[in-house]
C-alpha cells in the first residue's frame, strides 16, 4: 500500500468520516440488497475507493457478504453483490 493511501486512512480514521461511510453503506446494503461496489459508488455518489475500503471493512467484520457473480448495472462486468449478514442481530445497535 502507497504511503498516500495509509495516510488518507489514517486521516478517515481520525475524522470518524471512515466509520460514518461504513454505517451509510451498509444501511444502504440492508435497504437495497445485492448491490455491486460500483453501485454503491454511484448511488451514493461516493468514491469507489472509498466505498471499497469501507466494504472490505464490513466484510472483514462479518457484517456483509458477497452474493453470486452477476453483471454490474454500469459497467456490465462480472461482479460480486453485497448482502448484510443476518442484519436482524445488529441492526438496532447501529440505527
Amino acid at each position: 500500500m502507497k504511503q498516500t493511501s495509509l495516510e488518507a486512512y489514517r486521516d478517515l480514521c481520525e475524522s470518524g468520516k471512515g466509520k460514518t461511510q461504513r454505517v451509510k453503506i451498509l444501511g444502504m446494503i440492508l435497504n437495497h440488497p445485492d448491490m455491486t461496489r460500483t453501485e454503491l459508488s454511484r448511488a451514493m455518489n461516493i468514491p469507489i475507493n472509498a466505498v471499497c475500503g469501507r466494504v472490505n471493512e464490513l466484510l472483514e467484520s462479518n457484517l456483509l457478504e458477497e452474493g453470486e457473480r452477476r453483471p454490474c448495472r454500469f459497467t456490465g462486468k462480472s461482479a460480486f453483490p453485497l448482502k448484510p449478514v443476518e442484519p436482524k442481530e445488529y441492526q438496532e445497535e447501529l440505527f
